[in-house]
């Protein structure tokens, strides 16, 4: 049996990637695998056939299932948030901060993979409680930690416990998104994620305003 030409050409320019553009290979290949048939059901064996590689080329840059999935993870959320993202966020004001969270989380609503990918964790946890695991892990340390951080770095907003606030501003928004769209909220009690966002960057910037009022 004679491999076509088509075959024959991917296999070719497959065998030349850098194995930087081969891990990336895989990456979206394992995004459309995982979040087709869910963790349970998906085999390296699928992904290496939906990747056009072997098994042991995903084995040359992930543990296991799980690294793969944690790398799915970072590609649909902190790869997301961009290189400097951090960089603008510790250098925002207050309101310009919540409104950088709002972006972030307006981008993931229309994210179809996204949104994929918190139904296969949420659906599959109880099973696989190592996938809610892996989500926090990866989103809370690079995302939550670093608006904990801004938090503590501003003293004029007098905040008690800025671990708190950062659940109550990124929690209240993550909320938002689950409610309105993985819940299918939108359909029965829409909201308006920049209505959300306005009240929470009034509520952090009435403390401020008041100290104004009093010094005036």
């Amino acid at each position: 049996m004679t491999t076509s030409p088509g075959k024959s050409a991917r296999k070719e320019t497959a065998a030349n990637q850098s194995p930087r553009s081969k891990r990336k290979q895989i990456i979206e290949a394992a995004i459309k695998v995982f979040l087709l048939h869910g963790y349970a059901a998906t085999t390296l064996a699928k992904v290496a056939e939906e990747a056009n590689v072997i098994r042991a080329t995903i084995y040359s840059h992930f543990a296991d299932k799980d690294e793969l999935f944690k790398a799915i993870i970072e590609e649909l959320t902190v790869k997301q948030m961009g290189a400097n993202f951090q960089q603008r966020i510790m250098s925002a004001s207050p309101k310009e901060f919540v409104y950088l969270m709002r972006d972030f989380v307006q981008a993931r609503k229309k994210d179809k993979n996204y949104l994929a990918l918190l139904r296969t964790v949420i659906g599959e946890s109880e099973r696989f409680p190592e996938l809610a695991r892996l989500y926090f892990q990866t989103v809370y340390s690079q995302g939550m930690l670093v608006a904990e951080s801004y938090f503590s770095k501003h003293p004029e907003l007098e905040i008690a416990d800025a671990q708190a606030l950062t659940a109550v501003v990124g929690g209240s928004m993550m909320a938002h998104l689950i409610q309105q769209e993985l819940l299918r909220g939108k359909e029965i009690v829409p909201m308006d994620l920049n209505k959300l966002a306005d009240t929470l960057a009034d509520l952090l910037s009435r403390k401020k305003q008041k100290d104004s009022e009093i010094e005036s």
